[in-house]
């Protein structure tokens, strides 16, 4: 296997410090909420919430605080999103990423319903008497005043190669116009919907950095500058396992299969992304828990190759998702 593939990517990333622990919330109806209590309490406790300008930070080589940050998402822009988690969020003190597809919130309530299959959302029938299942621009005007608002685009898009410019002008451009004009605020964090990362369509790239924006997330968060210059990749370290024995692996990858089985539509989905701006590391891969985090990832993505016959890329991000589930905390709760 030749280095610099997923694997070695990753593992030289999470040594050198360039990961971002999230939570991610889609729909979250009511019938839910004692269960957010207890997880955003147990996050309260263990993690801070952080906001773009302190990741900024923390990439340029701001000290970790005492405790590990949490980026928490909230996807989508459903009614539930503002009537039921961002109060809890309110009365924890806690700041959270709100995602907003913003054709969904400009849809009438009458038309709501039929476009939450065509723009793959989540949504539990008859949850609202009124069938407005987005939130309203002036709530989200609301949570827009301690909370990020991160552009999703207008329809809940994926991003390929092959998106054409007048897609990538209207997904992009005229959702931004959208925030700008409702809320009054620039958005500088924009998500695909399946997580797209810089380089997959250089049109949509272009078109990002015109408008300011200077993180995309996806199954990584990327800073990047307008203007910034052109540099080379970092060095890929070879993936260097660690000596776990395979019933511990098999252990963790069970657990993860159980939690994500179980977690249904309305519960959180921790997750552990790759944290970086081109040609940049944050620290010398000399922090022991990066070390032992780096390790028992390449330990656990090379166990899947060979016992599930994954491909590299497969097996990568899966065993960061094993990962994200088994590093969480014992104490928090799935369901």
């Amino acid at each position: 296997m030749k280095t610099g593939g997923s694997i070695d990517r990753i593992y030289t990333w999470l040594k050198h410090g360039c990961y971002q622990r999230t939570l991610h919330y889609h729909n979250t109806p009511k019938l839910n909420e004692k269960l957010y209590e207890k997880q955003l309490d147990y996050m309260n406790e263990h993690y801070k919430t952080v906001c773009p300008e302190e990741v900024k930070n923390y990439l340029g080589g701001a000290a970790r605080g005492e405790r590990p940050s949490i980026v928490i998402g909230v996807f989508d822009g459903y009614r539930n999103n503002y009537d039921v988690l961002w109060r809890l969020l309110e009365e924890r003190g806690m700041k959270a990423w709100y995602l907003l597809v913003t054709d969904f919130l400009d849809a009438p309530a009458a038309r709501q319903e039929g476009v939450l299959l065509p723009y793959r959302m989540q949504w539990m029938p008859g949850e609202y008497a009124d069938g407005r299942y987005a939130m309203d621009w002036e709530e989200a005007a609301r949570i827009s005043e301690n909370h990020v608002i991160v552009n999703h685009s207008a329809t809940h898009y994926p991003l390929t190669d092959k998106t054409p410019e007048d897609t990538i002008q209207y997904e992009v451009v005229h959702a931004h116009e959208r925030i700008v004009e409702k809320l009054g605020k620039k958005p500088d964090v924009f998500s695909w919907l399946w997580g797209a990362w810089l380089g997959v369509n250089p049109a949509a790239d272009s078109v990002l950095k015109s408008l300011g924006y200077h993180f995309q997330i996806g199954y990584r968060m990327e800073y990047f500058e307008k203007d910034e210059k052109e540099s080379a990749e970092p060095v890929w370290e070879p993936a260097v396992p660690d000596e776990s024995e395979p019933a511990v692996l098999e252990e963790e990858i069970r657990r993860q299969d159980q939690v994500i089985g179980n977690i249904g539509w309305y519960s959180a989905v921790p997750a552990i992304l790759p944290l970086y701006q081109k040609g940049r590391l944050v620290t010398e891969g000399n922090v022991p828990e990066d070390i032992e985090m780096a390790g028992h990832f390449a330990a656990v993505a090379y166990h899947l190759m060979k016992v599930q016959y994954l491909d590299e890329d497969s097996a990568a991000q899966r065993a960061l998702e094993v990962l994200a589930v088994n590093r969480i905390g014992e104490g928090f709760l799935f369901h």
